[in-house]
């Protein structure tokens, strides 16, 4: 796991994310991004809002609305780069 890999952990977990939406975004598998978690003490939340999504490109949080296809990037420029 790399050094921006695992900074934008922190910031995904931080924001809320789930494990899944974490290792998804990131390619990795959904138990390294667990155990990574749990060793530095990034408490995953035992609610998760599945309106929130993070962009598959930048990472940035991406909200959907209720009822309509989940977006996976931010905006065009992701979308397209």
């Amino acid at each position: 796991m790399t050094k921006d890999e695992k900074t934008r952990i922190r910031e995904m977990a931080a924001n809320g994310a789930s494990y899944l939406m974490i290792a998804e975004t990131l390619r990795l598998p959904k138990e390294a991004v667990r155990s990574f978690c749990r060793y530095h003490g990034l408490a995953q939340s035992s609610q998760e809002d599945a309106s929130v999504r993070f962009c598959l490109f930048c990472g940035k949080q991406v909200s959907t609305l209720p009822h309509k296809k989940e977006r996976k990037f931010c905006g065009d420029a992701c979308r397209l780069a």
